[in-house]
């Protein structure tokens, strides 16, 4: 899990692209914040799943018309993303293989 949290007390450090691509260049004061859940899942030595659930939400300072997610008319999105990865022969759930030495003789 993971919770983030990010203050632009004057609105100066969040802009978009500008309409229609992203937020306004016009930034507000705004709080933005993120919490997240994720899984890892390994069903072999070769493939790797993650799977996140996650929540990005904004609370501007001052009153607004236009928000950044949904076409500007949302404060907040949910997403859910689930790649998987493949590594043959590389991955294994407690990391890479370690270096290998020689038995010793007596």
């Amino acid at each position: 899990a993971r919770y983030e949290w990010f203050s632009d007390d004057d609105g100066v450090r969040v802009a978009g692209l500008g309409y229609p691509k992203g937020i306004s260049l016009n930034a507000v004061p705004s709080h933005w914040q993120e919490f997240s859940l994720g899984v890892n899942y390994t069903p072999n030595a070769n493939v790797l799943v993650r799977s996140e659930l996650r929540w990005d939400w904004v609370d501007p300072l001052v009153p607004v018309n236009d928000y950044p997610f949904d076409d500007y008319s949302d404060g907040s999105q949910f997403l859910w993303d689930e790649p998987t990865v493949t590594n043959p022969g590389s991955h294994t759930a407690g990391g890479p293989p370690g270096p290998t030495r020689p038995a010793s003789r007596r």
